[in-house]
């Protein structure tokens, strides 16, 4: 089985000592960086499919976590959790202003009526379903949404209202999305794992647990190619 393992910047790539990635996996597997926010990582993640055509892809990086409380529904995100997300959705693209003080000010595509893309007679909408390799991780509790953001959200209250407009989202990144549709043209299987660095809408980046939470995520990845590897 080929597959492909992206990462979003340079700067996550350079946290993971890929050697011991890929002895832990038990299988050898290709890496990339596929670029950071919407555009660009699409852009890139669809170059990539081109020119390698890989079975299945894992998108890896870090993500800010919608951390809740212990008894929370769905289940507390930690930071320096790897999470393996069942889905996908986007929100920025559509019309108006994305602003926790003008919440009725923001429509998406879905809303709009306006498809992301369309193909084979079906549409891409602002959701996506992602693939979860591991049997456990499909059946631990209520299921993850990832949120793929234009822009990150810039404090708790902007944080607050996309939680609350995304009640099931769980984290929130800025490349999921783009890279699903890439692999969704392809038809290539993609999962997507994050390492929770930081609460949404903390920006003071002094606090983020950017290291250890690339280390989780690569090491969840590691271990989803062993499964993978061993159905083979």
């Amino acid at each position: 089985m080929s597959i492909l393992v992206l990462v979003p910047t340079s700067a996550e790539y350079r946290m993971v000592d890929w050697p011991a990635i890929r002895k832990s996996a038990g299988g050898d597997f290709t890496t990339a960086i596929c670029g950071f926010g919407l555009a660009a990582a699409g852009i890139g993640a669809m170059r990539l499919l081109a020119e390698q055509t890989p079975d299945h892809v894992f998108l890896v990086g870090l993500a800010g976590g919608f951390v809740t409380e212990p008894d929370a529904d769905p289940p507390a995100i930690k930071v320096g959790d790897a999470v393996v997300f069942h889905r996908v959705t986007c929100h920025g693209i559509g019309a108006g202003v994305d602003m926790a003080a003008a919440p009725d000010q923001f429509l998406s595509a879905d809303q709009m009526g306006w498809p992301h893309l369309e193909m084979d007679g079906s549409a891409v909408t602002d959701r996506l379903d992602l693939v979860v390799p591991d049997a456990d991780a499909r059946a631990m509790g209520r299921q993850k949404t990832l949120l793929s953001v234009t822009a990150a959200s810039s404090s708790p209250d902007h944080a607050r209202w996309r939680r609350n407009t995304y009640p099931d989202a769980v984290a929130e990144d800025m490349e999921g999305f783009a890279v699903a549709v890439a692999c969704r043209v392809s038809q290539v299987p993609l999962t997507i794992v994050r390492g929770i660095s930081n609460p949404v809408g903390n920006r003071d980046t002094r606090t983020w647990q950017t290291a250890p939470a690339m280390h989780v995520a690569a090491h969840r990845v590691a271990e989803l190619i062993a499964g993978l590897e061993s159905n083979v």
